[in-house]
């Protein structure tokens, strides 16, 4: 775009003397000067449409209609967006500079050259929205996947080793582990007092409790293949039986002590109740630091 410049000096003919024929302004000059008004004017940015290079304003530039640029616009000041923006390209944020979004800049996002960061002050939540939602690491290891009306899924390494499904959750692995100075591990239903259990994969009961809340006559049972092994109630500790009637009640033959013991004398340390045997005895301590023995013998 270029200026208008005056070629013929109409103001220095006009100062010149009566006879002089310089002073004399010829029809070709007016030609020449609406020739070059003509083409300056052309060349100028039309307010209502056109286009311009290098458009350069000091000032506040309002545009109520479409402007399109086809090279690097540069804004020294703030930009205001009264409609919707569209962009057929990337927009670029520099560290620290931020997206922010509502009245009280409620959302950011922005990087500060090192980390990214995503921050909600508002009064409202913060929501992720998506029919099938997946995080992801830069090389598409999967950290989460979850999908709506469906099933959702914790991975480590890219193996999903939490998954949820309509009627529970299945653990990949061999541990689940508590840790805390008082860990606490609870199976409730939705009451907190009706039966829960734990299976194996062929649908076998491993542990089966009635009562969890431990009010009344509270049960936990323990199976292997099917079978009860073991039953704890109010009553006490049934092995073999589901029914005890004493603190240990065993429905069995035979127990066993794996290790010998052979008290130091009949005074020796002892607590009511303990049984011993060695090669040669049988030690039953009767009262506190008191023993007393029955001989083995062979038949």
């Amino acid at each position: 775009m270029s200026n208008y410049t005056i070629t013929t000096n109409f103001g220095a003919k006009d100062s010149l003397p009566s006879g002089n024929a310089g002073k004399v302004i010829k029809g070709s000059e007016f030609t020449t000067e609406f020739t070059n008004i003509q083409t300056a004017v052309a060349t100028k940015l039309d307010l209502t449409s056109g286009s311009a290079a290098n458009l350069t304003t000091t000032g506040t530039l309002t545009n109520s209609g479409a402007m399109t640029t086809t090279g690097v616009s540069t804004f020294n000041g703030a930009v205001n967006f009264a409609s919707t923006t569209a962009h057929a390209g990337n927009a670029t944020f520099s560290d620290n500079a931020k997206a922010i979004f509502g009245a009280g800049a409620d959302l950011q996002i922005y990087h500060d050259g090192t980390d990214t960061h995503i921050v909600e002050t508002g009064a409202g939540s913060l929501k992720i929205k998506g029919n099938f939602l997946q995080l992801l690491s830069p090389d598409n290891e999967k950290f989460f996947e979850g999908q709506a009306n469906g099933a959702s899924s914790l991975f480590y390494n890219g193996v999903a080793k939490l998954d949820t499904s309509n009627d529970g959750i299945s653990v990949t692995g061999q541990n689940i582990k508590l840790t805390g100075a008082n860990p606490i591990f609870y199976l409730l239903d939705n009451t907190n007092t009706n039966t829960c259990s734990l299976q194996n994969s062929d649908g076998h009961f491993l542990y089966r409790a009635d009562s969890l809340n431990q009010i009344g006559n509270s049960k936990h049972t323990f199976q292997i293949d099917g079978s009860n092994v073991m039953r704890i109630d109010n009553t006490g500790m049934g092995i073999g039986t589901t029914s005890p009637t004493e603190k240990l009640d065993i429905d069995g033959d035979s127990i066993r002590l794996r290790q010998s013991q052979t008290p130091a004398s009949a005074s020796a340390t002892g607590t009511q109740g303990q049984i011993a045997w060695d090669a040669n005895y049988m030690y039953v301590c009767t009262a506190t630091d008191t023993w007393k023995r029955v001989a083995l013998a062979t038949w």
